[in-house]
């Protein structure tokens, strides 16, 4: 029975986890325009702004008199989201001219990215939070970019294309009575900066006045210590009791009928009460007979625990109600379940990008109707007719908090609570790469592996393979995408040249790798290029070896392998026979587990180094 739904949000905590929110969602990162590529944009922080007015239209009911279009257009100001970033921007020549490392960017530019914020009704109790690119703010001047006429628009349509942000739909239709909707809608910051606001009315009115106050920032701020805040006005929760009241009691009391249901409420501090008190119709075969029979009076009491919104039923003065009253005790707890925070949970997961699956049954079964209920609801008999329920904040695992505050007043009930920002860290891409060079062959543990060995004196040529490989990792925690890889320049694959490749995974860190027979010869070196979402860079393959295999090459590709036999025996091998063929340095003293220690190190020492 909703007519005004208000969400504050804490302005600093908001924009924190949004400037989290961007480290943790890579982006493919635009394809090169002009022969420039966008290689890196790096978001250094968030904040919230009204410095600019906007025009609003305000839906109303015309009176059966007024011929007017049914809206109000004012002029207010405009909540916006500013991005400080650094876009890193280079020549696709440079990248080309420097493989196997992050080319250095020709033009770097520091400037501020604006959208507009906007919340619209998409359908009857959805809706959508609109973000809009607005600007991209620099300095005195943009800085030139070769072959580029007008490097500002360039730039902004790279970003445009980078954030595409999509509406964020906020569905809040089962907080509705039947046949009612939202009017009007907004997001505005209050006029000291500290909260951000969401709100909705189903009033039809378009009240100018009042919506003007509230974009312009004339807004009671209700944080207080906490993060976010769910306020309730005392009518829509007096509204709800009374009909629960009204529907159940109906049902319930048999010869009994509901007249009307009368809800006072009053709010002192950290406590809201509501006195309630049923007038009834005593009917009997199907004929009134006692019209206001006044049954006495019951009341609720709402508080919090940590973490839990407490709501105390005494019913124990209208005892000669108790079959109505026994079936009205679950609609009046689930009339308090929007206090509970499950529009924080659906608002803040859904704008700030962290919504998870396993939290969604949660959200939906507390928001599914008057009749649902949290998981986790307890509802306990403390005394003849009196009863207690204890209902949990249902925040997901993805914002860890809990219900901190809860205050009343005559204006409002809010039930405000904590979530925890994510922390996210920033890296730089890192590119190790190898040439292609001899491998032995694979060595197996037990008697197959010795026939490898033999088989490589009879035929080295024939026993050996040509490696090659690239590892991508990043220096920081943020998720980093890899989101394509493409063959530049390369020998087919197909089978006919015997060569294979391993394009890696999805995300760093990536390993890239290239096997080939060891006849394998390259006209050519290989490129390929890497796009992730923090750079673009060329890898080059080339050949170290030559043709022939020279005399300390068979040596070194021979002593790998039988390092490998070594480490396979080494529980049963003696020290000193590995010390007697200078496979493992140290004392008599080595456990078997440090000789194999030992050994890999030895066996990774073989393998071509890293340049």
């Amino acid at each position: 029975m909703t007519s005004t739904i208000e969400l504050q949000v804490s302005a600093q905590k908001f924009t924190d986890q949004v400037l989290q929110t961007l480290l943790a969602t890579p982006r493919p990162l635009p394809d090169p325009y002009l022969g420039m590529q966008l290689q890196r944009v790096r978001y250094r922080s968030v904040s919230l702004r009204r410095d600019a007015v906007a025009s609003y239209r305000l839906l109303h009911v015309n009176a059966s008199h007024d011929q007017g279009p049914g809206y109000y257009d004012i002029s207010a100001r405009q909540t916006q989201l500013a991005v400080d970033v650094t876009a890193e921007i280079t020549a696709e020549a440079n990248i080309a001219a420097q493989p196997n490392r992050l080319a250095t960017p020709d033009v770097t530019v520091d400037g501020t990215l604006v959208f507009d914020l906007e919340v619209k009704q998409s359908s009857i109790g959805v809706l959508a939070l609109d973000t809009t690119f607005r600007d991209l703010e620099v300095g005195i001047s943009f800085p030139s970019i070769a072959g580029v006429v007008d490097p500002k628009q360039w730039a902004m349509d790279q970003l445009k294309s980078l954030l595409n942000l999509k509406p964020i739909k906020l569905d809040l239709s089962d907080t509705l009575a039947k046949g009612l909707q939202f009017w009007n809608q907004g997001i505005a910051l209050d006029a000291t900066g500290n909260a951000l606001i969401i709100r909705a009315e189903v009033a039809d009115d378009g009240n100018p006045s009042r919506w003007t106050d509230f974009y312009n920032g004339a807004i009671k701020e209700r944080l207080g210590r906490a993060d976010w805040a769910v306020v309730a006005l005392p009518r829509d929760l007096s509204l709800t009791i009374q009909t629960q009241i009204w529907g159940r009691l109906t049902q319930a009391l048999g010869q009994y009928r509901v007249r009307t249901v009368d809800v006072q409420y009053s709010g002192h501090g950290d406590r809201a009460s509501f006195t309630i008190t049923p007038y009834l119709e005593v009917w009997e075969d199907g004929v009134e007979v006692i019209v206001n029979v006044v049954s006495a009076s019951f009341g609720i009491s709402v508080g919090f625990e940590t973490g839990k919104v407490v709501v105390e039923i005494d019913a124990s003065a209208a005892d000669d109600l108790a079959g109505g009253i026994r079936a009205v005790i679950a609609g009046l707890v689930a009339a308090f379940v929007p206090l509970v925070g499950w529009l924080a949970a659906i608002v803040l997961n859904e704008v700030l990008g962290v919504l998870l699956d396993e939290a969604s049954q949660a959200i939906a079964q507390a928001a599914s109707g008057i009749d649902g209920l949290p998981e986790g609801t307890k509802v306990e008999e403390i005394g003849p007719f009196k009863y207690r329920a204890r209902i949990p904040f249902t925040a997901p695992s993805s914002l860890p908090g809990a219900i901190t505050t809860f205050s009343a007043d005559a204006e409002a009930v809010t039930v405000g609570g904590t979530w925890s920002v994510t922390n996210l860290s920033p890296g730089e891409l890192k590119v190790t790469a190898s040439r292609f060079a001899r491998n032995a062959p694979f060595v197996s543990c037990g008697v197959l592996g010795y026939s490898t060995l033999e088989a490589f004196d009879a035929d080295p040529a024939g026993s050996i393979s040509m490696h090659a490989e690239a590892e991508l990792t990043s220096t920081g925690t943020a998720p980093v995408s890899v989101d394509n890889v493409i063959s530049v320049r390369m020998p087919p694959t197909d089978g006919s040249t015997g060569l294979t490749f391993v394009p890696g995974e999805k995300a760093l860190p990536s390993k890239l790798e290239l096997d080939g027979p060891g006849s394998l010869q390259l006209a050519e070196p290989i490129l390929v290029e890497v796009r992730t979402s923090i750079g673009v860079v060329r890898l080059n393959f080339d050949q170290l070896a030559g043709t022939v295999i020279t005399v300390p090459e068979l040596k070194r590709l021979r002593s790998q392998i039988k390092a490998n036999l070594a480490y396979c025996d080494a529980e049963e091998l003696p020290i000193w026979w590995l010390k007697k063929h200078d496979l493992i340095p140290g004392g008599a003293d080595l456990t078997s587990e440090e000789i194999k220690a030992k050994l890999l190190e030895e066996t990774v020492t073989t393998i071509p180094a890293f340049y």
